[in-house]
């Protein structure tokens, strides 16, 4: 039910910014499996011109399966959940997200433009480039919306029941 609850605001707010509605399910596939809607592999460019395609561009490969993000070496992978990429970057947030809330000032929340950018270019919604290690992608439209539509479903804290110990 929680889960359903979730998906259902989560196109809420896909419909209030404008956001055309994605399927789901279709962008879990593009998030976790790096497949496209026509059943293709995504594919993607990576730092010094590395290709990367199906499992090894899907976002999960770096931003996990959460979309908490982490670190490769020290650098760190910002985490891609709904609300922290729908939001301005300096909204209140749970501790969570703390380290990586740090930056060079506000970033304000994506919409279906600035996403497009920053993932095809590595511009953020501020105008900012990202460092090399974020992948450029070629994303459709359609493809765009429902990965869109995943993300926004991305929760900003643990699943409930998930403790320091538990």
């Amino acid at each position: 039910l929680l889960n359903l609850l979730v998906v259902v605001a989560g196109l809420g707010l896909l419909a209030s910014a404008g956001w055309a509605a994605g399927d789901v399910a279709l962008g879990k596939r593009i998030y976790r499996e790096g497949i496209l809607t026509s059943g293709q592999e995504l594919s993607a460019v990576s730092i010094q011109g590395v290709s990367l395609r199906g499992e090894k561009a899907a976002c999960s490969a770096c931003h996990r399966r959460s979309g908490f993000g982490g670190s490769e070496g020290y650098k760190p992978i910002r985490p891609i959940s709904g609300r922290y990429l729908f939001q301005d970057v300096n909204a209140p947030r749970p501790g969570l997200f703390r380290g990586a809330a740090k930056g060079p000032g506000m970033r304000p929340a994506y919409d279906a433009q600035t996403l497009a950018r920053l993932l095809s270019t590595g511009i953020d919604a501020a105008g900012r480039k990202l460092d090399e290690m974020m992948p450029r992608y070629q994303l459709g439209g359609a493809d765009l919306d429902h990965l869109t539509a995943y993300l926004k479903t991305l929760s900003i804290a643990p699943d409930p029941g998930v403790t320091e110990t538990t």
